[in-house]
């Protein structure tokens, strides 16, 4: 299982995109990982997860750049 939320646990209330992974379908959880490359100050927001040929594939939205914006990662196969 692959989780991704938004987090303001920096304090500033601006959020970051964060995930976690569990292998044994929920009953233990990794260490949370930030996965935006957000600068300092500026928000990530609407994390979605999609999951193609074994691989793990994240999309949010941040406004490092003064416009929202589309990113994306792959995460690979967690």
């Amino acid at each position: 299982l692959v989780a991704a939320w938004r987090d303001s646990r920096a304090g500033d209330d601006i959020t970051d995109i964060y995930m976690a992974t569990s292998t044994d379908y929920g009953a233990s959880w990794s260490a949370n990982i930030r996965v935006d490359h957000a600068v300092d100050g500026y928000a990530a927001d609407y994390p979605a997860l999609v999951s193609y040929a074994g691989n793990v594939f994240m999309i949010w939205q941040d406004n490092r750049n003064g416009s929202w914006d589309i990113y994306f990662t792959n995460l690979g196969q967690p």
